[in-house]
């Protein structure tokens, strides 16, 4: 969709500290466009929501969670919890439309000690078709010390038993071209491989879309972190520093008036509803009180969410979307 749209907005904005990101295609002139919305919904544990949409071609709703590890001295990594639906609401099936369940990768930082400083993906992603249980099982494969190259990927099909439907392995660069290799018994590759996705040739001269001012919010996160942006990118690390210690203060100040005035930082796009009943607003709708911030339906949905068990707190199911694009344009 990024390669066929002509026109992106950004705006940001921020709850109680932490921060909410729109990036939005369109102006709603019916311009063919995708919408994004990610709003940070916990700073302890951090959460951030996620939703998109294209019309009726496309819908995404996911719930973020990462958690640092040290993995060695000299690697760190950023775990992710929670998935994200993509659902496709014109591929008809029984129950409306062809939903996909897709797990987080994972993000690893080598060389912070020594050598060359690198970031990689890394761990196990399932892509699963909530319809029929058929999964795609990709492996985000690290450089090994010694041996291996950086940026690959590999993929089988399973069926809900578990078989390897095509008899086949997808393997290549993740973000590059990716190959197809016939499998044996025990999972080896047997055979020539063949190029099963080349992303240049699909979309020759295909470019990244640039992201333009939208009509802004007091804290967007573009406008917040300019300055820290600016210094880094001028190698001013004192500069730097003091950007971040302004902006850190400022928040840990509004939090503690939050707390205070016996209030909770409320997400301005999302609810959290957990195992009861979804609240009946739609994304479709108004905006009624979304920005109120402090209503007690909401507050309690906050309560609600510190809570619940983990497993329910990054359920996609467990997260509403309650705003609607024609916020940005107020």
């Amino acid at each position: 969709v990024n390669n066929t749209t002509s026109k992106k907005t950004n705006t940001t904005t921020s709850s109680g500290g932490g921060t909410n990101q729109q990036y939005s295609q369109a102006d709603l002139e019916g311009i063919d466009a995708i919408e994004f919305f990610a709003e940070q919904v916990s700073h302890h544990p951090p959460a951030s929501a996620i939703y998109a949409r294209h019309k009726d071609l496309i819908e995404l709703k996911g719930i973020y969670h990462p958690h640092s590890k040290l993995v060695s001295l000299n690697c760190a990594a950023s775990l992710a919890e929670g998935s994200f639906d993509v659902v496709f609401p014109k591929l008809h099936t029984a129950a409306g439309g062809r939903r996909y369940n897709i797990t987080w990768p994972s993000f690893f930082a080598s060389g912070i000690v020594s050598g060359n400083p690198r970031m990689e993906i890394g761990g196990t992603v399932t892509i699963t078709d909530t319809h029929t249980g058929i999964q795609a099982k990709v492996e985000f494969l690290r450089k090994g010390w010694l041996s291996g190259e950086y940026d690959q990927m590999e993929c089988v099909v399973l069926s809900p038993e578990g078989k390897n439907i095509h008899g086949k392995k997808y393997h290549g660069t993740w973000f590059g071209t990716i190959y197809q290799s016939d499998v044996n018994t025990k999972g080896g590759t047997v055979g020539s491989k063949q190029v099963f996705h080349d992303p240049v040739a699909a979309a020759p001269g295909a470019a990244r879309p640039q992201a333009v001012p939208t009509a802004g919010h007091p804290k967007q996160s573009r406008g917040i972190w300019r300055e820290l942006t600016r210094c880094l990118r001028d190698e001013n690390q004192a500069g730097a520093s003091e950007a971040k210690h302004l902006v850190e203060s400022t928040q840990r100040q509004e939090r503690k008036e939050l707390a205070a005035a016996g209030r909770e930082a409320v997400p301005v796009f999302f609810k959290f509803h957990g195992e009861g009943e979804p609240p009946t607003h739609s994304s479709t709708g108004g905006n009624e009180g979304v920005g109120e911030g402090h209503h007690d339906e909401s507050e309690a949905a906050v309560k609600a969410f510190k809570h619940a068990s983990d497993a329910d707190k990054y359920k996609v199911s467990a997260w509403e979307f309650m705003g609607t694009s024609s916020l940005l344009l107020k």
